[in-house]
């Protein structure tokens, strides 16, 4: 048996940066359960300097049975962040949007952000 051993020096100058600022109250990640909409047929558009994220989605794309007056939307907050209103839930979509408020780790910053669907003929 042969065993290699590896040793790793450490430099004193080395220093732990923070993975991401408590302050931030961004949305980074929206979309349509799969269930729904499949992936193929959505895509999303980020706009954080107006605060509007929105989720375009191919013409007739439901999943069978499947309507915008009870859909499950997926929103991601930025790490430390929370929302209110949860995502997550089954809410009505037919009216085209929601609103969201997404309030930083630190609870310094609340940005509100509106979230759209749009059915779209093509990409």
């Amino acid at each position: 048996m042969l065993f290699i051993f590896s040793f790793i020096s450490c430099d004193d100058e080395y220093e732990l940066s923070e993975i991401a600022p408590k302050n931030d109250a961004r949305v980074i990640k929206a979309n349509i359960a799969v269930h729904y909409v499949d992936w193929k047929y959505q895509r999303t558009y980020y706009d954080h300097e107006n605060k509007v994220i929105t989720i375009k989605m191919l013409e007739d794309s439901f999943q069978d049975g499947k309507e915008a007056s009870a859909m499950i939307v997926f929103i991601t907050p930025t790490l430390w962040a929370t929302m209110t209103p949860y995502g997550g839930e089954e809410e009505d979509w037919s009216s085209g949007s929601r609103q969201y408020d997404i309030i930083s780790g630190d609870e310094t910053v609340t940005n509100t952000y509106t979230i759209k669907i749009e059915e779209v003929a093509s990409f």
